[in-house]
């Protein structure tokens, strides 16, 4: 039904992964990754695959992994995550300057998550991660000045 709407439903999806933020910060884990899916459900039920569409999903994706990694599930945090990660390398390949940082913020809330994860395992992947991130925020350290004068 939402899908048919387009901007609407992109707008829904807006205020559930708000929603889902808020109900974490509450500590009602369960209800945070029940509205963090439909955020999700919400997105990849739009019939207009934009860019902005794609971002929004990229973003929902992240939240719902946020969530499900605050509820000690961090196999399935690891896998929202990774689809926020694709979506934002999607969007960096066609426009770098705009979707680059995006995919550098996203790379350390993988990383993060990896972190928290208990399996070994993940250690390689926690370090492309946050090595990648780096790599892709560098330029922007570099051609901005600081925000905080140096003493």
């Amino acid at each position: 039904m939402l899908a048919r709407h387009g901007t609407f439903a992109l707008e829904a999806a807006t205020a559930y992964n708000s929603l889902a933020y808020c109900l974490l910060d509450n500590g009602d884990v369960n209800r945070a990754v029940i509205v963090a899916r439909r955020a999700v459900q919400i997105c990849e039920q739009t019939k207009n695959i934009s860019a902005g569409t794609k971002e929004k999903l990229a973003m929902c994706f992240s939240t719902l992994s946020t969530c499900l990694g605050s509820g000690g599930k961090h196999e399935a945090a690891a896998s929202a995550v990774s689809l926020s990660v694709a979506i934002c390398r999607e969007l960096a390949k066609e426009n770098p300057d705009k979707f680059g940082p995006n995919l550098a913020l996203t790379l350390n809330n993988m990383a993060e998550g990896l972190a928290m994860s208990e399996s070994s395992s993940n250690i390689g992947r926690l370090e492309e991660a946050a090595v990648e991130a780096l790599q892709l925020m560098m330029p922007y350290f570099f051609e901005r000045p600081p925000v905080l004068p140096r003493e």
